[in-house]
């Protein structure tokens, strides 16, 4: 049988997230070896890290507990160590190797390896028709052997992976394990919040009017184009600092909220009320708006907004601004200096931010990025700095999530995309259209 991964990362990260769904279609918990130092089931006390990952509560129609050992390559050898092993424990031996024929001693007449099971390549090649996303996300598209190593995927699969995916995290959840929540722009869009581009577009169309600037598009395409450099060089034009200040502050609030409108961002709010007692829950967000502390207030959540290094925790949730915080005020004189310092819009923030790798911000992604298992929403995972952190803390012990819409996307290129973002540590749950995010974030409450 021709072996489908071509090293140990392709392979475990195939079979984790086989196992990591399976477990939670049949609401049994799962854990890779590193996320709790002890077994949960041993007079011997064990020591797990011995295994790769183990479900505490079963696996499928094995009762548990069940450890799993992940190889590559079959060695008899590999037996002797589990001969000790409590026999109340289920020992899973998952290899990329056809083993029917060369093992004689593994069965149930044998009390001495009566608690051990091996799954080789005839399972993992059905499970690789099972699973041909998780499949494709694993493998390395540019270094595949043949056309068959791709599976072909359709309409359904990518439905099936992203509703498993949801029951992975709802797992997560209400195992209180480490989640966390990581916003980005769009879950402010509808609330009026213009978004970036709509926010340089209006102050080159404030810096035209008063002539600080004639040819506007012409003069940021000659110092580059992109986004970064048009809010530096409106930053220098503006006469004001509060002015420059000001309209991002008037850019985020300019709209009145609906009060029928079903908002993306109340949505998240039960999320969090439903996440808010978990093990190291917290909320990262890239926007600079309080349009989640508003929502919040109306469900009596109590937070903590931190901004800079000189906010303090405390036993409240706490909302991260990664890349700085302007409150809703009236007038722009209640706008203090310390908002001012937080904001991250301009190539000279950013250069002064990415570049000090002990910054206060870098330190709290590095942090979520490593601690937490993070869901994305509102986020498309093309700030190259985040995907630079994202790289950084990559392992392929554990996965983040991200809510995105596919839009017309078709399947082959979403079979690429989701490849990519598997490669900085990121699984997708690909949604038909921005009202979709809303009920996807509802079937994880």
């Amino acid at each position: 049988m021709v072996k489908k991964f071509k090293d140990e990362n392709e392979f475990s990260d195939f079979i984790y997230s086989v196992l990591r769904q399976k477990c939670a279609l049949n609401k049994q918990s799962f854990q890779i070896s590193g996320n709790d130092p002890m077994a949960y089931y041993s007079n011997k006390r064990i020591n797990y890290l011995l295994f790769d990952a183990i479900a505490p509560d079963g696996f499928e129609q094995i009762q548990g507990p069940v450890y799993f050992e992940l190889k590559m390559k079959w060695n008899t050898g590999f037996l002797r160590r589990y001969a000790s092993i409590d026999k109340r424990i289920t020992i899973v031996i998952i290899v990329d190797d056809l083993v029917q024929n060369k093992v004689f001693s593994i069965n149930k007449e044998s009390s001495e390896y009566a608690n051990i099971i091996i799954y080789d390549q005839t399972v993992i090649h059905e499970w690789i028709k099972e699973f041909p996303v998780d499949y494709n996300n694993a493998i390395s598209l540019k270094n595949k052997r043949t056309a068959s190593d791709i599976q072909p995927v359709n309409e359904y699969d990518f439905e099936k992976k992203s509703n498993n995916t949801i029951s992975v995290l709802r797992e997560i959840i209400d195992s209180n394990d480490n989640f966390a929540l990581v916003l980005g722009a769009g879950v402010s869009i509808d609330l009026g919040a213009a978004s970036w581009n709509d926010l340089l577009e209006k102050m080159k169309k404030d810096l035209s009017s008063i002539h600080a600037i004639y040819d506007a598009d012409t003069v940021c395409e000659r110092i580059g184009g992109t986004l970064l450099n048009t809010a530096q060089l409106c930053k220098e034009l503006y006469k004001k600092e509060e002015d420059y200040y000001w309209k991002i502050h008037s850019s985020l609030y300019s709209i009145v909220r609906s009060s029928t409108k079903r908002y993306e961002v109340d949505s998240i709010s039960l999320l969090i009320k439903k996440c808010q007692d978990g093990r190291n829950f917290r909320v990262l967000t890239y926007n600079y708006d309080d349009f989640l502390e508003k929502s919040l207030d109306e469900i009596g959540i109590k937070y903590n907004i931190l901004f800079n290094q000189e906010c303090m925790t405390n036993a409240k949730l706490s909302i991260y601004h990664a890349h700085g915080f302007f409150p809703q005020v009236n007038n722009k004189r209640e706008l203090q200096k310390n908002y001012y310092d937080s904001i991250v819009l301009t190539e000279s923030n950013y250069n002064d931010l990415y570049n000090h790798p002990y910054d206060w911000a870098i330190a709290c992604q590095l942090s979520f990025f490593r601690e937490n298992t993070c869901l994305f929403i509102g986020s498309s995972l093309s700030d190259p700095n985040i995907r630079r952190l994202l790289q950084i803390t990559k392992s392929n012990r554990k996965n983040h999530f991200a809510i995105m819409v596919r839009g017309k996307t078709k399947e082959e290129d979403l079979s690429v995309l989701s490849n990519h973002f598997s490669k900085i540590g990121v699984e997708i749950i690909w949604v038909d259209n921005y009202a979709n995010i809303v009920d996807t974030i509802e079937k994880l409450l």
